[in-house]
Protein backbone atom coordinates (compact mmCIF):
# COMPACT_ATOMS: atom_id res chain seq x y z
CA UNK A 1 0.00 0.00 0.00
CA UNK A 2 1.31 3.45 -0.88
CA UNK A 3 2.13 5.70 2.04
CA UNK A 4 0.05 8.78 2.55
CA UNK A 5 1.81 12.14 2.72
CA UNK A 6 0.52 12.52 6.30
CA UNK A 7 2.16 9.24 7.28
CA UNK A 8 5.48 10.34 5.82
CA UNK A 9 5.68 13.81 7.34
CA UNK A 10 4.29 12.82 10.74
CA UNK A 11 6.63 9.84 11.18
CA UNK A 12 9.88 11.09 9.65
CA UNK A 13 11.56 12.62 12.68
CA UNK A 14 14.08 10.26 14.31
CA UNK A 15 13.07 7.36 12.05
CA UNK A 16 14.27 5.55 8.98
CA UNK A 17 11.48 5.11 6.47
CA UNK A 18 11.30 2.01 4.28
CA UNK A 19 8.82 2.56 1.46
CA UNK A 20 7.76 -0.23 -0.88
CA UNK A 21 5.91 -0.32 -4.20
CA UNK A 22 6.90 3.21 -5.18
CA UNK A 23 5.84 2.39 -8.73
CA UNK A 24 2.19 2.22 -7.57
CA UNK A 25 2.07 5.59 -5.76
CA UNK A 26 -0.71 7.89 -6.91
CA UNK A 27 -0.15 10.90 -4.63
CA UNK A 28 3.06 11.98 -6.35
CA UNK A 29 3.00 15.76 -5.84
CA UNK A 30 2.63 15.73 -2.06
CA UNK A 31 5.13 12.91 -1.69
CA UNK A 32 7.62 14.71 -3.93
CA UNK A 33 7.56 17.75 -1.62
CA UNK A 34 8.30 15.60 1.42
CA UNK A 35 11.03 13.57 -0.28
CA UNK A 36 12.70 16.66 -1.74
CA UNK A 37 12.71 18.55 1.58
CA UNK A 38 13.63 15.49 3.61
CA UNK A 39 17.00 14.63 2.12
CA UNK A 40 18.77 17.41 4.03
CA UNK A 41 19.14 18.04 7.76
CA UNK A 42 16.64 20.70 8.84
CA UNK A 43 14.25 19.94 5.98
CA UNK A 44 10.62 20.73 6.80
CA UNK A 45 7.24 20.82 5.12
CA UNK A 46 4.42 23.05 6.25
CA UNK A 47 0.97 21.54 6.58
CA UNK A 48 -2.24 22.83 8.12
CA UNK A 49 -3.38 21.09 11.30
CA UNK A 50 -6.92 21.29 12.56
CA UNK A 51 -7.29 23.17 15.84
CA UNK A 52 -10.28 24.25 17.92
CA UNK A 53 -10.14 27.60 16.08
CA UNK A 54 -9.79 26.25 12.56
CA UNK A 55 -6.51 25.42 10.87
CA UNK A 56 -2.98 26.40 11.85
CA UNK A 57 0.10 26.06 9.60
CA UNK A 58 2.58 23.72 11.28
CA UNK A 59 6.13 22.88 10.24
CA UNK A 60 7.01 19.19 10.31
CA UNK A 61 10.63 18.02 10.23
CA UNK A 62 10.95 15.54 7.38
CA UNK A 63 14.68 14.89 7.32
CA UNK A 64 15.06 11.11 7.43
CA UNK A 65 16.95 8.33 5.75
CA UNK A 66 14.63 6.57 3.32
CA UNK A 67 14.79 3.50 1.16
CA UNK A 68 12.26 3.41 -1.67
CA UNK A 69 11.61 0.18 -3.54
CA UNK A 70 9.71 -0.25 -6.77
CA UNK A 71 10.01 -1.34 -10.37
CA UNK A 72 11.56 1.32 -12.59
CA UNK A 73 12.77 4.83 -11.83
CA UNK A 74 10.34 6.78 -14.01
CA UNK A 75 7.87 7.26 -11.15
CA UNK A 76 10.20 9.63 -9.29
CA UNK A 77 10.59 13.23 -10.41
CA UNK A 78 14.08 14.17 -11.63
CA UNK A 79 14.55 16.49 -8.63
CA UNK A 80 13.86 13.60 -6.28
CA UNK A 81 16.16 11.26 -8.23
CA UNK A 82 18.90 13.87 -7.90
CA UNK A 83 18.75 13.31 -4.13
CA UNK A 84 19.03 9.52 -4.26
CA UNK A 85 21.26 6.55 -4.76
CA UNK A 86 19.38 4.48 -7.32
CA UNK A 87 19.63 0.73 -7.64
CA UNK A 88 17.54 -0.45 -10.55
CA UNK A 89 15.11 -3.26 -9.85
CA UNK A 90 13.77 -5.39 -12.65
CA UNK A 91 10.61 -7.41 -12.78
CA UNK A 92 11.12 -11.17 -12.61
CA UNK A 93 10.69 -12.76 -16.00
CA UNK A 94 8.04 -15.43 -16.52
CA UNK A 95 9.61 -18.80 -15.92
CA UNK A 96 12.52 -17.28 -13.98
CA UNK A 97 12.95 -18.77 -10.53
CA UNK A 98 14.47 -16.89 -7.62
CA UNK A 99 14.73 -17.75 -3.98
CA UNK A 100 11.64 -16.50 -2.19
CA UNK A 101 11.95 -14.29 0.85
CA UNK A 102 10.25 -16.11 3.67
CA UNK A 103 9.66 -13.78 6.64
CA UNK A 104 9.35 -16.69 9.08
CA UNK A 105 12.88 -17.82 8.14
CA UNK A 106 14.57 -14.40 8.37
CA UNK A 107 12.60 -12.79 11.21
CA UNK A 108 14.97 -13.91 13.98
CA UNK A 109 18.11 -12.92 12.07
CA UNK A 110 16.60 -9.59 11.05
CA UNK A 111 15.53 -8.88 14.62
CA UNK A 112 19.03 -9.62 15.92
CA UNK A 113 20.60 -7.47 13.21
CA UNK A 114 18.25 -4.60 14.07
CA UNK A 115 19.30 -4.82 17.74
CA UNK A 116 22.98 -4.80 16.79
CA UNK A 117 22.51 -1.76 14.54
CA UNK A 118 20.59 0.10 17.25
CA UNK A 119 23.32 -0.70 19.79
CA UNK A 120 26.02 0.51 17.39
CA UNK A 121 24.13 3.73 16.64
CA UNK A 122 23.62 4.46 20.32
CA UNK A 123 27.31 3.90 21.05
CA UNK A 124 28.62 5.85 18.03
CA UNK A 125 26.05 8.56 17.25
CA UNK A 126 28.02 11.47 18.70
CA UNK A 127 31.20 10.40 16.94
CA UNK A 128 29.40 10.03 13.58
CA UNK A 129 27.88 13.50 13.99
CA UNK A 130 31.29 14.99 14.81
CA UNK A 131 32.94 13.34 11.78
CA UNK A 132 30.04 14.43 9.55
CA UNK A 133 30.19 18.03 10.76
CA UNK A 134 33.97 18.13 10.24
CA UNK A 135 33.25 17.12 6.62
CA UNK A 136 36.75 16.01 5.69
CA UNK A 137 35.96 13.46 2.98
CA UNK A 138 38.55 14.22 0.32
CA UNK A 139 37.82 10.95 -1.49
CA UNK A 140 34.33 12.30 -2.35
CA UNK A 141 35.64 15.47 -4.03
CA UNK A 142 35.70 13.79 -7.42
CA UNK A 143 31.87 13.80 -7.44
CA UNK A 144 29.42 16.63 -8.09
CA UNK A 145 28.31 18.80 -5.17
CA UNK A 146 24.88 17.16 -4.93
CA UNK A 147 26.41 13.70 -4.84
CA UNK A 148 28.81 14.79 -2.09
CA UNK A 149 25.86 16.23 -0.12
CA UNK A 150 24.02 12.92 -0.08
CA UNK A 151 27.14 10.74 0.31
CA UNK A 152 28.68 12.49 3.32
CA UNK A 153 26.45 10.78 5.93
CA UNK A 154 27.50 7.37 4.58
CA UNK A 155 31.14 8.46 4.54
CA UNK A 156 30.89 9.56 8.18
CA UNK A 157 29.58 6.11 9.13
CA UNK A 158 32.42 4.43 7.20
CA UNK A 159 35.01 6.63 8.90
CA UNK A 160 33.73 5.84 12.39
CA UNK A 161 33.18 2.14 11.72
CA UNK A 162 36.63 1.54 10.20
CA UNK A 163 38.67 4.09 12.19
CA UNK A 164 42.02 2.48 13.01
CA UNK A 165 41.31 -0.62 10.88
CA UNK A 166 43.41 -1.80 7.95
CA UNK A 167 40.21 -2.09 5.87
CA UNK A 168 39.49 1.68 5.94
CA UNK A 169 41.05 2.45 2.54
CA UNK A 170 39.40 -0.55 0.88
CA UNK A 171 36.02 0.40 2.37
CA UNK A 172 36.42 4.00 1.17
CA UNK A 173 37.16 2.66 -2.33
CA UNK A 174 34.11 0.37 -2.20
CA UNK A 175 31.94 3.31 -1.11
CA UNK A 176 33.26 5.46 -3.97
CA UNK A 177 32.55 2.65 -6.45
CA UNK A 178 29.03 2.15 -5.10
CA UNK A 179 28.35 5.88 -5.27
CA UNK A 180 29.57 6.08 -8.87
CA UNK A 181 27.36 3.14 -9.84
CA UNK A 182 24.18 4.21 -8.06
CA UNK A 183 24.48 7.86 -9.08
CA UNK A 184 25.41 6.97 -12.67
CA UNK A 185 28.05 9.65 -12.36
CA UNK A 186 31.53 9.42 -13.75
CA UNK A 187 34.23 10.12 -11.23
CA UNK A 188 36.45 12.97 -12.29
CA UNK A 189 40.13 12.38 -11.77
Amino acid sequence: MAPTPATLFRTAQDHTQLLDEVDSWTNDADLKDILNAGYEKGGVVTRCDRTARGFKPTEFPVFAPRALAGIGLNKLHQTTLDRTFAIAMVRQMKGEKRERLRPCKVRSTASQLKKEIQKWVKANKEQVVAVYERGDFQYLERFSDRTVDIAEPLAAIVEVTYSGHAELELTRALLVGAIATTRKEQQSA
